[in-house]
């Protein structure tokens, strides 16, 4: 049996069992069912096989949401169930273009039918929302950069392990809620505690399965960087302030060098305060010069990161002050 027939059996196997369950807007006094059966997960190599048939099928329309749920249910499943989350408000934007790569991450016919099962308008201009591209977007990448592709991030353990969370909860099928507000919720544990939106937001109905939100974060090391300029456009001066939360992850025996978890977050008053950009982990080697006591200071050269798009912010960096809290633990 191929990947692809196995993943069309797995998913087989999901609607039979689903098919008793109540329509959308009865879900709320039922346990939902894991996205997936027994060990099988979805191969990156599927996704991108997916992704490439769905763009050549199209041809010089859309991509049908009928489509896409069809090749892939189990993601379109998860999207579908985003639509209503509040945690959806918890996300800035970011930019489609990879800074390495020199190429375009994601197919915007891809974006286009995410954000309409989403029920959400996922392109603003040359920016899209950043938890649906970084999520379910990344998915379907197929563009090779110097670091790997995209979609490993949601199709590995790492984070999971880093954080001393149940396997199986951000990936690209997850036991139980959905890929974006499981990681939404873990990232504004990290990013947005001191955000007037999260600590509204967290007390309201979501997918997050009870596990997760019983969780507790405290005792994770971190460090931020702060990053703060003052951006003058047609719209007038506003402050902005670019956030990088570096998380310790704890260490496995198997794992060969110390990872770090890398939040970014971007405060600008045209998005509502603070807002999720982009999570990846990375070895901890490589943030040292990130780190440096010479990359602090004022007048030093600023320009958003990891794809953060900011309205009005020029090509080049601006001068503004950056600087390192120290390492605190999570409370």
């Amino acid at each position: 049996m191929s990947a692809g027939q196995a993943y069309k059996f797995a998913v087989s196997v999901h609607i039979v069992l689903c098919s008793n369950l109540p329509t959308k807007g009865n879900f709320d006094n039922i346990i939902q069912p894991p996205l997936w059966i027994g060990t099988f997960v979805i191969s990156g190599s599927e996704l991108e096989r997916i992704a490439r048939k769905l763009v050549a099928d199209s041809g010089k329309g859309r991509i049908a949401p009928r489509a896409f749920r069809e090749a892939a249910p189990t993601i379109a499943e998860q999207i579908v169930r985003d639509a209503d989350s509040p945690l959806l408000q918890l996300w800035g934007k970011s930019r489609n273009f990879d800074e390495f790569a020199r190429d375009v991450i994601v197919h915007p016919k891809l974006l286009t039918v995410i954000g309409a099962l989403a029920n959400v308008k996922i392109r603003d201009g040359r920016a899209y929302h950043a938890g649906l591209i970084h999520t379910y977007g990344y998915l379907f990448s197929w563009l090779p950069t110097p670091y790997g592709f995209k979609r490993e991030r949601w199709l590995n353990h790492a984070i999971e392990d880093g954080l001393g969370i149940p396997r199986r909860t951000i990936v690209a099928e997850p036991r139980a809620g959905t890929l974006l507000q499981n990681l939404s919720w873990c990232l504004a544990h990290i990013a947005l505690n001191d955000c007037p939106a999260w600590k509204r937001i967290r007390t309201t109905p979501n997918d997050v399965p009870a596990a997760l939100r019983d969780l507790s974060f405290d005792g994770l090391k971190t460090r931020r960087i702060t990053e703060r300029v003052n951006l003058t456009d047609a719209g007038g001066r506003r402050k902005i302030e670019l956030c990088t939360d570096l998380v310790a992850l704890h260490a496995k025996p198997n794992r060969q060098a110390d990872l770090t978890l890398i939040v970014y977050s971007a405060k600008d008053a045209q998005q509502g305060g603070r807002k999720l950009v982009s999570a990846f982990t990375t070895e901890t080697a490589n943030i040292r010069a990130l780190c440096h006591s010479q990359a602090m200071g004022r007048n030093k050269p600023i320009r958003p990161r990891y794809n953060c798009y900011i309205e009005g912010f020029p090509s080049e960096p601006i001068l503004g002050i950056r600087s390192l809290a120290p390492q605190r633990r999570l409370s």
